[in-house]
């Protein structure tokens, strides 16, 4: 329900389920998703820090809702708590589980895009997992990621060993191909050839959803392009870039009103502190 739109019904579902069993973490994971799509930053932050008390006594899922604690308090610019939660809970050791390198490779990333350092050590730790894991896996949403992770970590002929690997599977999987794409792209912005990346992720544009993961997951994409174009000095795309991902977060007339400021914001966008920015969620 969230991801098609129909927050209020997610929300009530969530909380339903939640009234019935309070440490079910997929309802707990619904009702996140609800206030990251609604910039509700400071009821995500109470529901997840309520959460901690119990989450790391569950399964390998509890990492993907540390994540989700720390992109509610990335937006909100507090980087060295976010910094914290990814050596302590998000990615602590290397792990090969696809959701763990999701979560990671794209948490640096995006701590990156907001000027952070994130230090060579915890990319290094992430692409001991992508050594192991990035040519065997077959959750494609992952392969960028997993190029970011070694492209970051100096691995070059491991990333060009994994954009093989997708293409060989490519030639029977469409997905496999579009993840090639991505993958090729990621590389490209890590490698600092701006241009390439955002003309890659531009021509599969209205495809990114084919490979699943959330909006919330998706997001990386359009950071990216947004980024690359700001390197470009490309401010008309930028502006471009920035609207069309404010427009995911309309869902009635007073977010059309808050979607109006965050426009007018966009408009006034001129250098890298604005852009960064914009690019948070924080609407509260």
């Amino acid at each position: 329900m969230e991801e098609v739109g129909h927050y209020a019904v997610a929300e009530r579902c969530a909380r339903e389920a939640l009234a019935l069993q309070p440490q079910d973490l997929w309802a707990l994971h619904g009702l996140t998703h609800v206030f990251e799509m609604q910039g509700r930053l400071r009821e995500g932050i109470g529901l997840l820090g309520d959460a901690a008390r119990f989450l790391n006594i569950y399964n390998l899922f509890r990492g993907h809702l540390w994540w989700h604690l720390s992109l509610f308090k990335l937006s909100q610019a507090r980087f060295d708590e976010v910094l914290d939660l990814f050596d302590r809970e998000v990615y602590p050791q290397s792990s090969t589980f696809y959701l763990d390198v999701q979560n990671g490779a794209s948490l640096l990333a995006r701590l990156e895009i907001q000027g952070l350092d994130v230090g060579l050590a915890r990319w290094e730790r992430l692409a001991q997992a992508s050594l192991r894991n990035a040519t065997q896996s077959t959750v494609w949403f992952t392969a960028m990621h997993h190029v970011m992770a070694l492209t970051r970590s100096g691995r070059i002929s491991a990333v060009q060993s994994t954009l093989d690997y997708l293409s060989s599977t490519g030639t029977r999987s469409t997905q496999a191909a579009l993840a090639r794409e991505l993958a090729q792209a990621a590389a490209a912005y890590c490698q600092a050839k701006p241009r390439e990346a955002l003309e890659r992720m531009l021509a599969v544009r209205q495809r990114h959803g084919e490979l699943g993961a959330s909006h919330a997951q998706q997001d990386l994409y359009d950071q990216i392009m947004v980024m690359a174009a700001l390197q470009l000095g490309d401010l008309p795309r930028v502006r471009q870039l920035l609207k069309a991902r404010l427009s995911t977060r309309i869902w009635d007339a007073a977010t059309w009103q808050v979607y109006e400021s965050g426009s007018r914001r966009v408009d006034e966008a001129h250098d890298t502190a604005s852009v960064r920015a914009a690019l948070r969620w924080d609407v509260d």
